[in-house]
């Protein structure tokens, strides 16, 4: 289990685009990334985002540690790969701050609810 759930992390994360792109976020003048996002490729964005924040959720819930999810992201080669992984660093960085509950049913939940919360924030909802 522990194999699938991270070999579908990485293959979200070679799939997720640069937030940095002007189809994604505006730049305001002293270079700072705003939301929320307004088009449909947008929401596709944050759609994936919540995807990976769900996986990252799951494999706490399900024992995965920190440091191998934190090692399967690749090395960036620019500007835009080092925004993206931030962002994700701090998606799994900020799943590890929860407990892991021991039923499957709260292990679902919260990932559902992780996944909702990092979906809301990147659509500009609180």
């Amino acid at each position: 289990m522990k194999k699938f759930i991270i070999s579908f992390m990485c293959i979200l994360l070679f799939s997720c685009h640069p937030v940095t792109s002007p189809a994604y976020a505006s730049v305001t003048e002293n270079e700072t990334v705003t939301f929320p996002v307004n088009t449909n490729e947008d929401l596709s964005l944050c759609k994936d985002i919540a995807a990976f924040a769900y996986i990252s959720m799951a494999a706490h819930q399900n024992g995965v540690s920190e440091e191998d999810q934190l090692a399967l992201a690749p090395l960036p080669q620019d500007e835009d790969e080092v925004m993206l992984k931030v962002l994700l660093d701090g998606i799994v960085s900020d799943a590890y701050q929860f407990p892991i509950y021991k039923d499957q049913e709260d292990k679902i939940e919260i990932s559902e609810m992780f996944s909702s919360v990092i979906y809301n924030i990147c659509i500009g909802r609180k």
